[in-house]
């Protein structure tokens, strides 16, 4: 099959009564016949590997911190100073990654995390 994986990606930034909006809606196929949506642990001593459901090459990758307080870091290097996402509470971020390698450390105290990959 093709096409299994449908994403739509939405930002609107407003400010002193100006506002600008991008979207983008796509399909891709997945990358095997595996994928998960999962609560997962990120835990906050050291960077570790992000639990994507033992998928070597994930087509999408949307990881949501769902903690109240601390924030969530995501990379591709276990430094976490190539190109780092920090995810706010209950911000989110969508990637195309290129391995399932994807690193995450928690600021302060471990938090929940909800993964989807395939």
């Amino acid at each position: 099959m093709a096409n299994e994986i449908n994403s739509s990606v939405t930002c609107t930034i407003s400010s002193g009564g100006q506002s600008v909006t991008g979207s983008k809606s796509f399909t891709t196929s997945l990358s095997s016949t595996t994928f998960i949506g999962e609560e997962v642990t990120v835990g906050s001593t050291t960077a570790a590997t992000l639990y994507v459901g033992g998928l070597t090459n994930p087509s999408a990758l949307l990881v949501i911190n769902l903690d109240t307080t601390n924030f969530i870091t995501v990379d591709n290097v276990v430094t976490l100073d190539n190109f780092p996402q920090k995810l706010t509470p209950g911000a989110g971020v969508f990637l195309l990654p290129e391995t399932g390698t994807v690193y995450a450390k928690a600021d302060t105290a471990p938090c929940q995390a909800w993964v989807v990959a395939g």
